[in-house]
């Protein structure tokens, strides 16, 4: 058996957090042995890993006791004779790859899922200094990966694109919709267009809303539900009051009923600045459902501009509205772009895909070890 380390910041409904438990779900557990460490806080996504009979470990990290946190890490992955560590997220790459060093776990992977941006220079540099101890990067998009070669100077065999993958038993199935929009108060006439996102400055929900207003004018049916939660939301919700759309604006927050609330909507939006590859714009073509995204990150590798969906420039209320009005006013279109995005989410985006891409990666990364290559 192979120990398995997987090291996140903490498990709150992120695309990474959620591809994790995926992950987790999905491996060959008669082969690998996965535990997970969690340096700040736990989430929802905790427990779904926890019933699954995987160890779960809440370090606590504050910036007070990181050196504390840091050698209780190190002395776990050695007690537990941790053969590869997998990290997600830059305090987690940080952490997790300094601590399996000190310690000499023979393989470190580090999976980055977004652009690489830094608050602060030294974020940069300490990024770059890290990564270069790691056997091996994973990127979620080839345009992630291009940035990361630039940003950290790394040669290009150590960075390898591996697409993240989708449950389709879990949206392609029928749900009771009537229950769903009683629940929510809206009608069967409504024109439910929805977005799931952290609501945070990359998703650029502020945007979403100004279209949103110019959408709504000429369609008032229209209907637009925010499926997420974070730091913005009460700006959010001020300035959609301010836009005068707050009765057609639904602040769902977190949920646990993603799927069915996909299966209310006629159209799928992203509005963000910058993305890696988003999860939730997967598992809405894998229903079938037309998208709207902006032409950023990865997107464009999944969102195939007048094939699959349609691409915006990012920032642009009028761009956006334009877009969502013309999958609105043509129902053809909107079943044909649905129609080929579920095909291609079928092709390429699998979570049987994933699993094999990324265990296949494990097993030659640890027989080439072995070997002492």
């Amino acid at each position: 058996m192979i120990n398995i380390a997987y090291i996140i910041d903490d498990l709150m409904m992120g695309g990474a957090e959620q591809t994790l438990a995926l992950t987790l779900k999905r491996l060959n557990k008669t082969k690998y042995r996965p535990q997970v460490y969690a340096l700040f806080a736990e989430g929802p996504v905790a427990d779904e890993i926890r019933k699954m009979q995987i160890p779960v470990y809440i370090l606590g990290l504050t910036k007070f006791n990181a050196i504390f946190v840091f050698i209780k890490l190190a002395k776990m992955l050695l007690t537990r004779r941790v053969q590869i560590v997998h990290t997600f997220r830059l305090i987690s790459d940080i952490f997790g790859i300094w601590a399996a060093r000190m310690v000499g776990v023979p393989i470190i992977i580090s999976s980055k899922a977004s652009l690489p941006w830094y608050k602060k220079y030294i974020y940069r540099i300490v990024d770059r200094i890290s990564m270069r101890q790691a056997t091996q990067l994973i990127s979620v998009s080839d345009t992630v990966k291009c940035q990361y070669l630039k940003q950290l100077s790394i040669h290009p065999n150590k960075i390898k694109t591996l697409y993240y993958g989708i449950e389709y038993d879990k949206f392609d199935r029928k749900f009771n919709d009537a229950i769903k929009l009683n629940e929510l108060g809206l009608k069967t006439d409504d024109y439910i267009i929805s977005t799931i996102a952290n609501l945070n400055w990359r998703k650029d929900l502020f945007t979403l809303l100004e279209a949103a207003k110019l959408v709504i004018s000429v369609h008032p049916n229209a209907r637009f539900l925010l499926i997420g939660e974070g730091p913005q939301r009460f700006e959010l919700q001020s300035r959609a009051q301010q836009l005068g759309v707050m009765s057609q604006v639904l602040f769902l927050g977190s949920r646990n009923d993603v799927p069915e609330l996909l299966s209310l909507c006629q159209l799928f939006v992203l509005s963000s600045v910058t993305e890696g590859l988003p999860v939730a714009v997967l598992e809405a073509m894998s229903m079938g459902k037309p998208v709207v995204a902006t032409r950023v990150g990865g997107i464009p590798e999944v969102v195939l501009d007048g094939k699959t969906g349609l691409l915006v420039p990012p920032q642009s209320p009028e761009k956006l509205a334009q877009a969502i009005k013309k999958i609105i006013d043509h129902k053809e279109l909107a079943i044909q772009l649905g129609s080929a995005g579920k095909k291609r989410m079928e092709r390429y985006f699998s979570a049987d895909k994933m699993i094999q891409s990324l265990e296949k990666l494990y097993d030659s990364l640890y027989n080439t070890k072995k070997r002492g290559d």
